[in-house]
């Protein structure tokens, strides 16, 4: 049974995603596979900022959005509280919420916000293309897989301060959502361009 502790730290998550995709059968799906995911989640994001009648549903896809680092993480065995506490000095077992309230108040829009996390997608998606030595130009700069992941997670957690989100009270309403959905695992070959 997933069981994620009350003030989940961001290894707590990590561990839960692990917990939640073998449960659903998906962690055969590769770095490419949560990638591209990843960005599907962050177009349903943008969806919903353009409909303000929708901006309830905003929490449900942050908390998405945030399945998908933990996961390409644990595929690269980044641990993500020595990983913030690395590249953030932030203390390792810090509760997602308390690294929330870190980055303030947000004042710039959830469209602009969620452009700097598109960034930080991109980034990520660019080190796990060359993780997987999938080949497009020579003009790529070197991101390490952690520095991008944290960066994601950063931009996150600022996208939910804007949107006044609680992403760990997000995530647990999105679980008991998901609970009740069939999954149906797809193929984890993607093929390589």
């Amino acid at each position: 049974m997933l069981y994620l502790r009350p003030e989940a730290s961001l290894l707590d998550f990590q561990n839960y995603v692990h917990q939640l995709e073998v449960e659903r059968g998906f962690d055969n799906e590769g770095l490419v596979h949560k990638c591209l995911f990843l960005s599907e989640e962050l177009g349903e994001f943008f969806e919903l900022i353009e409909q303000p009648a929708k901006h309830g549903l905003i929490a449900g896809e942050l908390a998405d959005l945030l399945i998908f680092p933990c996961a390409i993480a644990n595929r690269l065995s980044i641990d993500f509280d020595a990983a913030f506490a690395q590249e953030k000095g932030i203390a390792a077992g810090t509760p997602l919420t308390q690294v929330q309230q870190l980055l303030g108040t947000q004042t710039s829009s959830l469209a602009s916000l969620g452009l700097q996390l598109g960034t930080a997608i991109g980034k990520l998606s660019k080190v796990v293309r060359k993780l997987e030595n999938i080949k497009i130009g020579t003009h790529s700069k070197e991101v390490k897989a952690q520095t991008a992941l944290v960066e994601t997670v950063m931009a996150l957690c600022a996208v939910a301060n804007r949107a006044g989100v609680n992403l760990e009270k997000a995530f647990r309403d999105k679980e008991e959502i998901n609970k009740t959905r069939t999954w149906i695992v797809s193929n984890p070959t993607v093929a390589q361009v």
